[in-house]
C-alpha cells in the first residue's frame, strides 16, 4: 500500500494538548508497517516533533524531531551544519551527528516518494534511544522516586 504524507495520519486517534493535535507514536508505527511508500510534494518539508504525555505531565523532546524534506541534491552534512550552527563537520560532536542521521530523511527531486520503513526507522530510534529514554526518565523522576518509561506515552505533532 502507498499513501501521501498528508494522508498518513488520517484515522489515527488524536490527543489535543497545548493547542496541538498529537498522534500516538506506537499507533503511527503500526500504520507504517502496513505501508510500502509515502509520497510528498517536491517542495514539502515536514517536522515530526515527539512528546511524552503521562500523569506526571507533558514533556517536549524538542531535540529529537524527525525531518522529512524534498531537496534538489543530497546534503545531510549541510543539514547537520545548519542545525548545529557549526562551520565544519569536524566541529560537530559524534553523538549529534549520529542523532541527526537517525532522524533525517531526504527525498531528492525529481523523486517524490520514499519508503515507509525509512520513516519507521526514525520512529524506532526515538522509541528505543537510550538518550531519549534517559532524558524522559530524568525529567519525571522527582524526590528520589524513579520514573518508569512507557513507550505508549510517546506522541508526535506534525508540522
Amino acid at each position: 500500500m502507498n499513501t501521501t504524507f498528508a494522508n498518513l495520519l488520517n484515522g489515527l486517534s488524536e490527543k489535543r494538548q497545548l493547542s496541538e493535535d498529537l498522534y500516538n507514536l506506537k499507533e503511527l508505527s503500526k500504520r507504517l508497517e502496513t505501508i510500502n511508500s509515502i509520497t510528498i510534494s517536491t517542495d514539502d518539508h515536514y517536522q515530526i516533533l515527539p512528546f511524552y504525555i503521562c500523569d506526571e505531565g507533558i514533556y517536549e523532546i524538542y531535540w529529537s524531531y524527525i525531518t522529512v524534506r524534498s531537496v534538489d541534491s543530497p546534503g545531510i552534512e549541510d543539514h547537520i551544519l545548519i542545525e548545529t550552527g557549526k562551520k565544519s563537520m569536524e566541529m560537530v560532536d559524534e553523538e549529534i551527528k549520529e542523532r541527526v542521521k537517525n532522524l533525517y530523511l531526504e527525498v531528492v527531486t525529481p523523486a517524490t516518494t520514499f519508503l515507509a520503513p525509512s520513516l519507521l526507522r526514525c520512529i524506532t530510534y526515538i522509541k528505543t534511544s537510550n538518550e531519549v529514554i534517559k532524558d524522559i526518565t530524568a525529567a519525571f523522576s522527582r524526590n528520589g522516586k524513579q520514573f518508569k518509561f512507557d513507550e505508549n506515552c510517546l506522541y508526535v505533532s506534525v508540522y
